[in-house]
């Protein structure tokens, strides 16, 4: 994202994709995908979805590491 370090937790990765949804870095979203599910992604559906939906704010309700996998309830 611009002028932001690259996310190093799972919390914060979260927390950057949904600003970058709010700001329609749509390019962020994508490329903070794994590799193997980027190209999953349907780029005009992501953008139709930032521009279209009223974004009220980010509450993160849990966190949870497992070995290397993380969970997050939002």
């Amino acid at each position: 994202m611009n002028s932001v370090a690259w996310p190093t937790t799972p919390r914060a990765l979260l927390e950057a994709r949904y600003k970058a949804f709010v700001e329609g870095q749509i390019d962020f979203v994508i490329e903070s995908h794994h590799p193997e599910t980027r190209g999953q992604l349907d780029r005009p559906s992501l953008e139709s979805w930032s521009k279209n939906s009223k974004w009220l704010g980010l509450t993160i309700e849990r966190e949870e590491a497992a070995g290397e996998k993380a969970y997050i309830t939002f």
